[in-house]
């Protein structure tokens, strides 16, 4: 007869409803994308510790049964987390099986990566000397916890009422009140839950070091990510340039009301729908990246022939990111001067926009926090953190941006604004107020 049960605590990977305090780096859709493999991912462990002496259990929200077995298999037991907060519910999974005759149970969430088959075997053996184990999280909650069927009865209402659930402090409350009562605890080693977007790095060390979904470290796989929003009348051509490199191709589409998303459609390309605004477009595109690099263009720019191999050369150097330099597609005289002074912005000043096809290693970017959700200079602030984890790098090579705009609004005015805008966002002025007069300036609708 088994007498041991591992229960997982999961929801049903919905858009919008799971992992969303991840949305604001990866989008709905990327943050349930990350669910779903989380939840598969700990499933693995489960599935590799049970069998003859212990019983696998899934606790599901945000579905019914059917919906579960169609995506985690038949070979698992499914059972409705129920009503009422974290404590409410894990207190309903103990009881009942207790009440089904097990005599060791752990009830384990899918937010920790790196919990695996060793983990949970330590945790039962410490439940043979210990009424009660843990799994302390690094952002102070914990990932496991265990229990026996002749825990004392009183334990329940220490550890399941009360407690401060979804902050930094339900481990220690926890663990505060069991001293008082002098009652022995297991712990396990303490762990990194992923949960807000600088732990995506956790998720992404592990993934390469198991090798799941991701190539080895030294491949240096890259993934264009392109944001666009009605780019039809050029975005044909440029993914059609791009299809003759050795990249992967990502639009990440903000809604575009053209034939951009039909156009991608027809090439074959993968297209990831978010909503507007192109930080949270561009982190869509990365979380649906496969690459090891990944590198963020704008689709009225072009990059220098032989692109990928100097960005290969870049973080084979030992940066972590980089940038090419600042060119446009007019042979006016003025243009000149400004390219020229976009080359001293960004070597002497380091200051990088997103025409220049800012790129960084998969783990520098989760690193530095992805895109911040900011409506402007939010291609600067990542540059700015992408400093703050590794070295970067200017490849001296232009990217080609079209010089419509310039052309559209005039020369000097443009640059006037665009300089105007980087010394006030420089100088504290908030990104919002910053956006609006900058499209007011130049009578952009979006």
């Amino acid at each position: 007869m088994i007498t041991r049960r591992l229960i997982l605590f999961t929801r049903y990977p919905v858009p919008g409803s799971t992992k969303t305090r991840l949305i604001p780096a990866l989008g709905p859709e990327g943050a349930a994308d990350l669910q779903r493999q989380m939840t598969e991912h700990t499933m693995k462990t489960g599935r590799s510790v049970a069998g003859e002496q212990v019983e696998l259990q899934v606790r599901f929200e945000g579905a019914d049964p059917g919906s579960m077995v169609q995506w985690l298999g038949e070979d698992l037991l499914y059972a409705p987390q129920g009503e009422g907060d974290l404590g409410e519910r894990m207190r309903r999974a103990f009881n009942s099986s207790f009440g089904e005759g097990f005599e060791k149970v752990l009830v384990a969430g899918t937010d920790c990566p790196s919990m695996g088959p060793g983990d949970v075997l330590e945790a039962f053996d410490l439940l043979e000397n210990n009424p009660l184990v843990l799994g302390p999280a690094t952002d102070g909650g914990y990932y496991l916890i265990g229990m026996c069927s002749d825990s004392p009865s009183w334990i329940y209402d220490l550890i399941f009422s009360g407690i401060p659930w979804g902050t930094a402090r339900v481990f220690n409350s926890t663990m505060n009140v069991l001293a008082e009562t002098g009652l022995d605890v297991g712990l396990l080693d303490e762990k990194a839950d992923v949960d807000e977007p600088e732990d995506l790095v956790h998720w992404e060390g592990e993934i390469r070091a198991k090798g799941e979904g991701r190539r080895a470290e030294a491949d240096l796989s890259i993934s264009v990510i392109i944001p666009t929003f009605n780019e039809g009348k050029r975005i044909e051509e440029l993914l059609g340039w791009l299809k003759t490199a050795d990249v992967e191709i990502i639009v990440a589409d903000g809604g575009s009301t053209d034939r951009t998303v039909a156009l991608c459609d027809l090439a074959g390309i993968k297209t990831v729908r978010s909503s507007g605004g192109r930080a949270v477009q561009m982190n869509a595109g990365a979380s649906a990246a496969s690459g090891n690099v990944l590198l963020f263009l704008h689709a009225d720019t072009r990059l220098p022939e032989g692109f990928e191999d100097r960005v290969k050369d870049i973080i084979l150097g030992g940066s972590s990111a980089g940038a090419f330099l600042f060119g446009t597609d007019s042979e006016k005289a003025s243009m000149n001067v400004i390219e020229n002074g976009a080359h001293f912005r960004s070597y002497r000043l380091g200051i990088v926009f997103g025409d220049q096809a800012i790129f960084a290693t998969r783990e520098a970017f989760y690193r530095a926090g992805a895109y911040p959700l900011q409506p402007i200079m939010e291609d600067y602030e990542l540059w700015k953190r992408l400093g703050r984890v590794g070295k970067r790098s200017i490849i001296p090579l232009p990217a080609i941006t079209s010089a419509r705009k310039w052309h559209q609004h005039g020369v000097w005015r443009t640059t006037l604004v665009n300089q105007a805008v980087m010394w006030l966002y420089l100088l504290g002025v908030n990104p919002e107020r910053l956006a609006r007069w900058y499209k007011n300036k130049l009578r952009i609708e979006r």
